[in-house]
């Protein structure tokens, strides 16, 4: 009996581990639910013992795959050699991964016929890969294979993909590939294999496949994983401006209204969901209550947020989810405040730094800042001069000692003069 695993390209050979459960029951029970994930739990068989009807991977001694209901596995792609398959693959930015589905029909060969048209032949089988589209640390892909005459109807298990930051993966177009004995190079499938799946077959892709190993087949997909790339820009005007007047900084005077606005753009080519806006009020601002408003593409005219959804923390706080955005896509939310009036500035010029925050789920945050400036002449209290003491130089010191010493020695002869005169 032909082994596909034998029969087409390295890409095929590569045991795949069996679930083993030991005393360590409930441990290896939840190890195994989380990381292989594979559904529905279902009748399973043997090499020795097939199944009397249409059934996928549910042989749990495959030689070489091991356990078929853990059908789906992945290695970066650049590993052109023989193996390395794993139910978990570490990934960076730029990488490709390339995803691997076994599909084995696991009726017994006698219940197929010479025309493909017997009770064991699966009809309408499609391989249908659902990638994540979120951007996060760990992301899962699942894959499923199904046929209208199979019992149960689907199978299905996942893929893990792990970085060391945030990241999503794509479908690389045109690389859906399914390998069988018959067409050992390869029959092309269709890309719908990542939204609705892709009809599959051992001869071509017309969806018909017969029991037993020799029909067996691998599809192969590549992905490519890709940071998130997006921004945020801040800047400011006055109440009642134009769009060509929004500016890093302005001046403004005390009590002036200024309108504020947070640009969020994803410019990266991988959609991102439940962006959250945050921006932090300067000290000594507060929100204009109603003056919350999105833009965006489902809010070409503005959505104004009810201030209870939006205004947190007395006011000096906006907090919103704006959506999801596509490659390219972008939005603004805009809010205003109030400069303090004169009597709540200290004197000379004040600076109001307003710092905005976008991050999208599960994707780190972006930031930048705006500012207004304005200022408040204080009038010095007049200074009285202090009463001026008479000028008592060195000289009037000497003049009034000369004085005040010839005054007594006038007295002191006046005094011996007249005590001889006795």
């Amino acid at each position: 009996m032909k082994e596909i695993i034998k029969a087409i390209l390295s890409v095929t050979k590569m045991p795949k581990k069996t679930i083993t459960l030991t005393l360590a029951g409930i441990a290896s029970l939840v190890f195994a639910g989380t990381v292989f994930a594979w559904s529905p739990d279902r009748p399973t068989y043997t090499i020795e013992n097939p199944a009397p009807h249409v059934t996928f991977n549910s042989i749990t001694n495959n030689p070489n795959y091991g356990d078929e209901r853990t059908f789906f596995d992945a290695k970066d792609a650049a590993n052109t050699g023989k193996g390395g398959f794993v139910d978990k693959v570490n990934v960076q930015s730029g990488q490709e991964v390339l995803l691997r589905v076994y599909v084995h029909n696991n009726a017994a060969d006698n219940l197929n016929d010479p025309n493909f048209t017997g009770p064991g032949v699966a009809k309408n089988t499609k391989v249908r890969i659902h990638l994540p589209t979120a951007s996060a640390n760990a992301l899962r892909a699942n894959a499923y294979v199904s046929a209208d005459n199979a019992a149960p109807k689907e199978v299905a298990d996942t893929v893990d993909l792990a970085g060391n930051g945030a990241f999503s993966v794509s479908y690389v177009p045109g690389s859906a590939v399914a390998y069988t004995n018959a067409v050992p190079s390869g029959i092309k499938l269709n890309d719908s294999i990542v939204t609705t799946g892709a009809p599959v077959g051992y001869n071509q892709a017309d969806g018909v496949v017969p029991g037993c190993f020799k029909y067996d087949m691998i599809v192969t997909i590549k992905v490519k994983v890709q940071k998130p790339a997006y921004n945020v820009a801040k800047t400011v005007r006055f109440e009642g401006q134009t769009s060509s007047d929004w500016k890093e900084s302005v001046t403004a005077k005390p009590g002036q209204t200024v309108e504020w606005r947070v640009a969020f753009t994803n410019t990266g080519s991988t959609s991102l969901k439940n962006v959250i806006v945050l921006d932090k009020v300067p000290a000594g601002m507060t929100v204009v209550p109603g003056s919350v408003r999105v833009f965006n593409a489902n809010n070409p005219n503005g959505h104004t947020y009810q201030d209870n959804q939006a205004i947190q923390a007395n006011g000096t706080q906006i907090n919103v989810n704006i959506g999801d955005y596509a490659p390219t896509a972008n939005a603004f939310v805009l809010f205003k405040t109030k400069v303090p009036a004169e009597d709540k500035l200290e004197c000379g010029t004040s600076k109001f730094v307003n710092e905005a925050f976008a991050t999208p789920e599960g994707s780190g945050s972006v930031n930048d800042i705006a500012q207004v400036e304005t200022s408040k002449v204080c009038v010095k209290p007049a200074v009285t001069p202090p009463t001026q003491l008479p000028v008592t130089g060195p000289g009037d010191v000497v003049g009034i000692f000369a004085a005040t010493t010839v005054a007594g020695a006038l007295a002191y002869r006046l005094f011996w003069a007249r005590r001889f005169s006795r």
